[in-house]
C-alpha cells in the first residue's frame, strides 16, 4: 500500500477528524469562556546609585556592580516580602503566593533596567500592583543590601510608570481557538489513524490488490436520491464493459460472506449485458439459501436442482423475464448441493447454457461458508469476487481468495460493492481494467 493510499484510507474516516476535532473546539471555547479574565499593566525601572560624597571611581565601580547584581534586585520584586507589602497595601484577597505570582520582571540584556509585568482580575488591579511595587521597591533593597564604606546606595527609579490596561492579555481567544483547531486536527487524525489500524474492513479498491485480487471495479452504494441509481446503473455498464474486453461469456459472481453484495451484482450485471441486445441468462447457483431467482421474477416450480436431478428439463426450469433476458433459479432449496454441483450434470448443463445463450452469469453462495462457488467456477470462464466495503474484512477476502486457488479456479478479478458514491477511483478501476483487456 502506497503512502496515497493510507492518506486516503485516512481520510476516507473524515467524520471521526471532524468529531473529535468539534469536540476539542468546543472543549477549548468552554474553558476559554470560564477563564477569568486578567489584566497585564507594565512599567520599566531603572537601577542606579547614590552617593553622599562620590569617589569617581567608587561611582564607576558601583555602576559596574549594579550591572552584575540587577538580576537580584530583579527577584527582589517577585519575593514574597514584596509580595505580603502589596496584600496589604491593596487589601487583596489572594494568598501571599499568588501576589508573588501577579509580578513578572525581564532584564534586556547588558543593561540596568527592569521589565516590570503585573497581573490582575481588572485593569486597576493590575495598575495597583505595580505601582505598589515601585512604592516599596527602594525600601526593600534599602533593607537588604548598602554599599559599606562608599556612601552609596541602589535606587530604582521607573522610566515609565504602570500603564492601565485596556483590554485582557488572558485568556487569548483567537490564539486559543486556533490552538484548539490545530489539535483538534491533530487529535482527529490520530484517531482515525487508529480506527483504521483497528478496523480490518475493505476502504477503497486498493485494498482488493492487498488481497490478491486484479481490480475490475467498483458499484456504488445504493442511496435513496435519484441519483444514486443511476450512478449504481452506469457502474455496472462499466463493469460489463470490462469483463466484453476480457471475452468473458460465462461466470460465476460470489463474495466471501452473505449480504455482500454479490446477488445484486449478479443480477445487475445479467440486466446490463441483456440491454446489449444480447441473449443472457441469469442462474441462481446458490442451491441451499436461494435468492437471485427472486430479484427478476417468480421462481415457483422446478430450477437448478430439479435439472441436475434429472427431475426437470432446462426448458421446464428457465423463466424469460424480457426479450433477452432469462432466469434460472435454484428452486427448493437443496441440502445435497454439495453432491449436485461438481458432477458431470453441472458440466452438461452449463455446455447448454453457452449454446443457447451469449451471456452466462451465475450467482454463486457465500465463498467462506462453502465451496460451491470455486466448484461452478471450474464449468465457467472464471469467477469475480465481490466484497463490501466496511463489511468484508482483509482478512476473509484473501482466504476466500486462497480458497479459490486452491481448488484451481480462475479468478478474473475483484469488484468493490457499496463503495463510496462521491470518488472517482472505481472508474480509474474500471478504464484500467478494460485497458489491461
Amino acid at each position: 500500500m502506497t503512502l496515497s493510499d493510507y492518506v486516503r484510507r485516512i481520510l476516507v474516516r473524515w467524520r471521526t477528524i471532524v468529531l473529535v476535532a468539534a469536540v476539542v473546539v468546543a472543549g477549548v471555547v468552554f474553558v476559554t469562556l470560564r477563564t477569568t479574565p486578567l489584566y497585564t499593566s507594565t512599567a520599566q525601572l531603572y537601577v542606579s546609585n547614590m552617593a553622599d560624597d562620590p569617589d569617581i571611581e567608587a561611582v564607576l565601580a558601583e555602576g559596574v556592580h549594579a550591572q552584575e547584581r540587577v538580576a537580584s534586585y530583579a527577584a527582589v520584586a517577585r519575593s514574597e516580602a514584596m509580595a505580603e507589602r502589596i496584600k496589604d497595601d491593596l487589601d487583596l484577597p489572594y494568598p501571599v503566593d499568588t501576589v508573588a505570582g501577579l509580578v513578572r520582571t525581564d532584564i534586556p540584556f547588558g543593561t540596568v533596567v527592569i521589565d516590570l509585568a503585573t497581573e490582575g482580575a481588572s485593569p486597576e488591579e493590575a495598575q495597583g500592583i505595580g505601582e505598589a511595587v515601585i512604592e516599596h521597591y527602594n525600601e526593600l533593597l534599602a533593607d537588604l543590601e548598602d554599599v559599606e564604606g562608599t556612601g552609596l546606595t541602589i535606587k530604582v527609579s521607573p522610566l515609565h510608570e504602570p500603564t492601565l490596561p485596556s483590554r485582557p492579555s488572558a485568556p487569548n481567544v483567537p490564539f486559543n481557538i486556533l490552538a484548539g483547531i490545530t489539535a483538534g486536527l491533530l487529535l482527529g487524525l490520530a484517531a482515525a489513524a487508529l480506527r483504521d489500524l483497528l478496523d480490518r474492513t475493505l476502504q477503497g479498491v486498493g485494498d482488493l490488490e492487498v488481497a490478491g485480487l486484479g481490480v475490475l471495479g467498483e458499484v456504488p452504494f445504493l442511496g435513496r436520491g435519484d441519483e444514486e441509481p443511476t450512478r449504481t446503473t452506469e457502474a455496472l455498464r462499466q463493469l460489463r464493459a470490462v469483463l466484453e474486453g476480457h471475452k468473458h461469456r460465462a461466470f460465476v459472481v460470489a463474495s466471501p460472506g452473505p449480504d455482500e453484495g454479490a446477488t445484486f451484482v449478479a443480477a445487475g450485471l445479467a440486466e446490463a449485458f441483456a440491454r446489449t441486445g444480447r441473449a443472457t441468462v441469469l442462474v441462481d447457483g446458490d442451491l441451499r439459501t436461494p435468492e437471485a431467482g427472486e430479484r427478476l421474477g417468480p421462481t415457483d416450480g422446478p430450477g437448478l436442482a430439479g435439472v441436475l436431478r434429472g427431475e426437470a428439463t432446462l426448458d421446464d426450469a428457465l423463466r424469460e423475464v424480457s426479450e433477452h433476458l432469462s432466469v434460472l433459479p435454484a428452486g427448493a432449496p437443496a441440502l445435497d448441493a454439495g453432491e449436485l454441483l461438481p458432477t458431470s450434470a453441472m458440466h452438461l448443463l452449463v455446455r447448454e447454457l453457452r449454446e443457447r445463450f451469449a451471456v452466462v452469469v451465475v450467482d454463486g453462495p457465500p465463498l467462506r461458508a462453502f465451496a460451491d462457488s470455486g466448484v461452478i467456477a471450474r464449468h465457467v470462464d472464471g469467477i469475480v469476487v465481490v466484497a463490501a466495503r466496511e463489511r468484508t474484512t482483509g482478512p476473509e477476502l484473501a482466504a476466500a481468495v486462497d480458497g479459490l486457488v486452491a481448488v484451481r479456479a480462475t479468478v478474473l478479478g475483484g469488484v468493490l460493492n457499496r463503495a463510496r458514491a462521491d470518488r472517482r477511483d472505481g472508474f480509474d478501476a474500471f478504464a484500467a481494467a478494460a485497458r489491461q483487456g
